[in-house]
């Protein structure tokens, strides 16, 4: 698995990050997954101005209804914007210590990040911009995408252990 070098904090540790989210286990996946899940009802601004513009558009046609309805929408998704907490549970996931294992993510090791971005606030910054960004680039993909790689990872990485096969029931894809 390829990794690159994309921060040094003040404390000296080089962080890393997986270069090729096309080949990261499941391990990893699913957490992040999850975790954009919880975000992706926030806005860009990009979906921000395009949601006021769907209500103006209602508003001067007289579709009141509709308006409300989107507003109503808005002003839920706005509520769940995501928080710097769950920016920083994604960017546990994607950015590896240096003697981390890109193949074994360890919840674990999710306390040792955060004392250090703790203590190093532009480090901090940084990661939590990537977890934006992370987040925007994935809720661009449909979560029937995201599920079938996670099941495809998981098969391929159970070739060699059978008692890493899961149920489609747990990837989602029988829920769809």
């Amino acid at each position: 698995m390829i990794t690159s070098n994309i921060y040094t904090s003040n404390d000296g540790t080089n962080w890393s990050m997986i270069t090729d989210w096309l080949n990261v286990p499941a391990e990893r996946v699913i957490p992040a997954d999850l975790a954009v899940n919880r975000a992706s009802m926030g806005l860009t601004g990009t979906r921000l101005v395009k949601a006021f513009e769907e209500i103006e558009a209602d508003l001067n046609t007289g579709n009141i209804v509709n308006a409300y309805s989107k507003f109503d929408q808005l002003k839920k998704r706005v509520a769940d914007i995501p928080d710097e907490a769950l920016l920083v549970d994604i960017a546990c996931v994607f950015a590896l210590l240096p003697d981390e294992d890109p193949h074994d993510y360890k919840p674990s090791l999710n306390a040792q990040k955060i004392q250090i971005w703790q203590e190093d606030e532009d480090c901090r910054f940084f990661f939590i911009v990537k977890a934006v960004r992370y987040i925007i680039e994935l809720s661009d993909i449909s979560d029937d995408v995201i599920r079938m790689h996670i099941l495809q990872r998981h098969l391929m990485e159970s070739k060699d252990n059978p008692n890493l096969i899961f149920p489609l029931a747990e990837t989602g894809l029988m829920n769809t």
